[in-house]
C-alpha cells in the first residue's frame, strides 16, 4: 500500500546580487527583519535539502484575511481615523485584546470608517484578520454568535466535523487558536454586549473593533473604549456626492450642493443614494432632485427622528423616479424572507423570465438600492430593505403580498427538494416526494451541496416565514428536504430550530406519520450534541406515533435512531435489539438499502459488544448488498468496521487489505473524517503486525488530516513512536 505524503521541495537560498563577494567564509552570522517560522544558522554548509508542507496542504498555517475592502466612496474621517490610531497605538505587546466600540445612528458610516482603518492597518496583525456582520438583515432575530465563532474556526483550518457544538467550547477553541499572534477582529452591527465576549481572541496585542447603533455601555464599563461617530459635516457631505459624479456635475459650495447636504442630514447612506440617482439620470440637474426631496411633511419630521426612518424621504425620491417594473421589483423583494436573493428569486417575485429580472435587478444595483454580495447574489442595506417593505405595504394589496411570499417560498422548496434528491438519491424514503410545483434548479451532487450551503440562512428564514403564516404543509416539506443537509453538515442550531417548527406544524396538520418523522429527525440532532434524555423523549413519542400511523417505514427509521442512541450510550445489547427490529421491518418493506444499512449498524454494535465473529458475518452480507446497489461510500464505511473485526479475530492480512481499500475510497471522494477513521483502524492493524513502516505512514497522514481539521487527535498521533511499532498514547 502507498499513502500519499505530498510535500514541496524547499527553494534554494538566493544570494543578494548587491552584496559584495567574499573569497572565504564569512564571520558574520546575522538575521535582520521579521521572521515567521524557524531559522537555521550554521557556520558552513555544503548541501541543503529542505522539505515541508506546501502552504495549501492540509497541515499549512491558516492566516484568515476576511476583511472586505473599504467602500470606494469615502471622505476623510480624519478625527475618527485619528482616534482609532491613538487608541490602538497604545496597545502593549502583552496587553489583553483592546475593544473599541464605534457607535452612531444607522447609516452614519460606522462600517466604512472601521473597514477603512482596518484595511490600512491589516499588516500589523500577523495572526490574521476576522470579519463578521453580526446584524441579521431580517426584522426578527440576530445572527447566531456561536455560528460566527464556528465560521472563524473554519477559517483557521478547523474542519467542520471538529467544530464543537457547545458555544462555550467554540469560544474557548477560538481563543486557543488565536493565542500565538495578534489578530484583528471586526464585528459589524452588534446589537448587544453579550455578542462580543464569545468572539474575543486569545492573543495579547489584539484589537477588536465593534460597530453598533447602540453605545453598548456594558462593554464600556468592562474597559472597552467608545468612539461615537457623528454625521458628516457640510464639506465632507458635498465631497462624497461629488465624487460619485462626473467632474463639474456638482460644484462644492453651490446652492444645489448645500441643499442636498441639508436634506440628507449628513448621513452617508442617504448621500450615496442621492449621488447614484444623479448618476443614473444624467439629464437631471441637482436642483431637480432637491425639488423631489422638498416635502417637509414627510422629510423633516422623519429626519429629526433619526435611525431607521431618518433616510426614508431620500429613498422615496429615488424609488419614485424608477421605471414601473423596477419599482415593482424593489418593493416585492422587500417581502423576501431571507437576507440574500438571486436573479431566479427576483424572477419568481415578478413572475417574469430570469433574463428580464436580471435587467431590472441591474437597475437597482446601479441606483445603489441593492448591493452585490457574491456571485449572482444580492442584498439590501438594512435601511433600504425597511423602506422596500414599507413601499410594498403601501403599494401592493394584501392578496398580492401574500402571493409573492408564497411563490418565493415554493421556489425555495422546489430547489431544496431538487438538491435533496441530488445529494441523497432517489432511494431515500420520503413522505412527500420531489416537489414539482414550480420551475427550480437542477443540480449535480456537488452543485447541490454548494447551493444548500450558500442558501442556509434563506432556507431557515423561509421555514420561519411559512410557520408564521401557518403554511404547515410547506414547513413539513422543507424540513424533510433539508434533513440530509443538516445531518451531513452539522448545522445543529438550524437543524433543531427548523424541526421544532416541523413538530408543531405536524401537530397542527394532524399528521401522525409527519410528526413521527419530525420528532425522529429532531432526536438525531439531540443525539449528536449529547442531549440523550431529550433524544430519548422524542424517540419514544416518535415510535408511538409511527405505530399509530400504520406506516412501517416510519417505525423502521425510528427503530434505527433508537439503536443509534443506545449505541452512543454504550448500551450495545439494547442497540443490537433495535437494529435487528429495524432490519426486520426493512425486510418486510423490501427496502434493500435500509436492510444493508441496518446490517452495518448491527455489525458495528456486535463488534463493540465483543462478538467479532458475528459482526463479520453480518458486515460481509451488508457489504455485498451495498456493492450491488453501487453505494461505494457506504460500502467503505462497512469496510472500516469489517477491518476492525478481522483484526480482533487475528486475520491481519485481510484486515489490512480491507482498510487500505476504505482509505483509498475515502480519499478519492474527499471525505477526510472517514479517511481518518480508516487510517486509525489501519494503524491498529500495523501495530498488531509490528509493521513499523505501515504504522509510520498511517501516523504521518493522520497528523496531516487532524492538523488540517483541528481534531484533538492530532496531539495523540504526534506522540506515536516508531520503535517496534509501539504507540505512546
Amino acid at each position: 500500500m502507498e499513502l500519499d505524503r505530498r510535500s514541496d521541495p524547499g527553494a534554494a537560498a538566493r544570494r543578494d546580487p548587491g552584496a559584495p563577494a567574499h573569497d572565504g567564509p564569512s564571520t558574520i552570522n546575522q538575521v535582520h527583519g521579521t521572521v515567521n517560522g524557524q531559522v537555521l544558522q550554521v557556520g558552513s554548509v555544503d548541501t541543503i535539502v529542505m522539505t515541508g508542507s506546501h502552504p495549501c496542504s492540509p497541515g499549512a498555517f491558516h492566516q484568515p484575511k476576511q476583511l472586505p475592502p473599504p467602500p470606494g466612496q469615502f471622505v476623510n474621517r480624519v478625527d475618527a481615523l485619528g482616534a482609532l490610531d491613538r487608541l490602538t497605538s497604545a496597545v502593549e505587546a502583552d496587553a489583553p485584546p483592546l475593544v473599541v466600540v464605534v457607535s452612531g445612528m444607522s447609516g452614519v458610516g460606522k462600517s466604512a470608517v472601521v473597514l477603512r482603518w482596518a484595511y490600512a492597518n491589516r499588516g500589523r496583525f500577523t495572526g490574521g484578520q476576522f470579519y463578521a456582520d453580526i446584524g441579521d438583515p431580517r426584522f426578527r432575530g440576530r445572527t447566531s454568535v456561536d455560528e460566527v465563532a464556528a465560521g472563524f474556526l473554519r477559517a483557521l483550518g478547523v474542519h467542520k466535523e471538529y467544530v464543537p457544538s457547545e458555544p462555550a467550547e467554540r469560544s474557548a477553541m477560538f481563543r486557543t487558536r488565536t493565542a500565538d499572534a495578534p489578530v484583528l477582529v471586526v464585528l459589524d452591527d452588534v446589537d448587544g454586549e453579550e455578542q462580543v465576549a464569545p468572539l474575543l481572541p486569545g492573543s495579547p496585542g489584539s484589537v477588536v473593533l465593534v460597530t453598533s447603533r447602540r453605545r453598548l455601555s456594558g462593554l464600556v464599563y468592562e474597559g472597552a473604549h467608545l468612539l461615537h461617530l457623528r454625521p458628516l459635516d457640510d464639506s465632507e457631505s458635498s465631497a462624497l456626492v461629488a465624487r460619485m459624479l462626473p467632474e463639474g456635475r456638482l460644484r462644492a459650495g453651490s446652492q444645489e450642493a448645500e441643499d442636498l447636504v441639508r436634506l440628507c442630514g449628513g448621513l452617508p447612506v442617504a448621500l450615496r443614494v442621492v449621488g447614484a440617482r444623479l448618476a443614473q439620470r444624467p439629464r437631471w440637474s441637482p436642483s431637480r432632485l432637491v425639488e423631489h426631496l422638498a416635502d417637509e411633511e414627510r422629510r423633516l419630521g422623519r429626519l429629526s427622528m433619526g435611525e431607521r426612518i431618518a433616510v426614508e424621504p431620500v429613498f422615496d425620491a429615488v424609488v419614485e423616479q424608477l421605471p414601473p417594473l423596477v419599482r415593482q421589483l424593489y418593493r416585492r423583494l422587500g417581502l423576501h424572507p431571507g437576507p440574500f436573493f438571486s436573479a431566479p428569486v427576483a424572477a419568481i417575485a415578478m413572475d417574469v423570465p430570469v433574463d428580464d429580472a436580471e435587467e431590472v435587478l441591474e437597475q437597482l444595483v446601479e441606483a445603489n438600492l441593492v448591493g452585490e454580495v457574491g456571485q449572482e447574489r444580492f442584498r439590501f442595506h438594512d435601511l433600504v430593505r425597511l423602506h422596500a417593505r414599507r413601499r410594498a405595504e403601501q403599494d401592493e394589496v394584501a392578496a398580492v403580498r401574500d402571493d409573492v411570499v408564497r411563490r418565493i417560498s415554493h421556489w425555495y422548496l422546489a430547489a431544496a427538494s431538487s438538491a435533496d434528491h441530488a445529494v441523497a438519491g432517489p432511494a431515500r424514503w420520503r413522505l412527500y416526494g420531489q416537489y414539482a410545483g414550480v420551475d427550480s434548479p437542477t443540480f449535480s451532487p456537488a452543485e447541490a451541496a454548494d447551493w444548500l450551503g450558500s442558501e442556509k440562512q434563506n432556507l431557515l428564514a423561509v421555514v420561519e416565514e411559512a410557520f408564521r403564516r401557518e403554511w404547515h404543509d410547506l414547513v413539513l416539506r422543507l424540513c424533510e428536504a433539508l434533513w440530509p443537509f443538516y445531518h451531513g453538515h452539522k448545522h445543529y442550531q438550524d437543524w433543531k430550530s427548523s424541526h421544532r417548527m416541523g413538530v408543531e406544524s405536524a401537530l397542527r396538520e394532524g399528521s401522525l406519520v409527519a410528526e413521527a418523522r419530525m420528532r425522529n429527525q429532531l432526536a438525531r440532532a439531540h443525539i449528536e450534541t449529547g442531549e440523550f434524555d431529550r433524544a430519548d423523549r422524542e424517540l419514544e413519542a416518535a415510535r408511538r406515533l409511527a405505530v399509530e400511523s400504520g406506516e412501517p417505514r416510519a417505525e423502521a427509521v425510528v427503530l434505527e435512531s433508537l439503536g443509534v442512541l443506545r449505541r452512543d450510550e454504550h448500551r450495545y445489547s439494547e442497540a443490537a435489539d433495535h437494529f435487528r427490529a429495524s432490519l426486520a421491518a426493512n425486510e418486510t418493506i423490501g427496502d434493500e438499502r435500509g436492510i444493508a444499512l441496518q446490517g452495518y449498524h448491527l455489525g458495528d454494535v456486535l463488534l463493540r459488544g465483543g462478538d467479532p465473529v458475528g459482526a463479520a458475518v453480518v458486515l460481509e452480507e451488508a457489504l455485498r448488498q451495498l456493492q450491488g446497489l453501487g453505494d461505494e461510500m457506504s460500502a467503505a464505511k462497512v469496510d472500516v468496521v469489517r477491518g476492525r473485526a478481522y483484526q480482533v479475530m487475528g486475520r491481519l492480512p485481510e484486515a489490512q487489505d480491507v482498510l487500505v481499500s476504505a482509505v483509498a475510497v475515502a480519499r478519492r471522494r474527499h471525505q477526510p473524517v472517514k479517511e481518518a477513521q480508516a487510517l486509525e483502524a489501519l494503524a491498529d492493524v500495523a501495530r498488531s503486525a509490528s509493521d513499523v513502516e505501515l504504522l509510520t505512514a498511517c501516523a504521518g497522514r493522520l497528523v496531516e488530516l487532524y492538523t488540517a481539521t483541528g481534531s484533538p487527535r492530532a496531539a495523540v498521533v504526534a506522540g506515536w513512536t516508531r520503535e517496534n511499532g509501539q504507540v505512546d498514547d
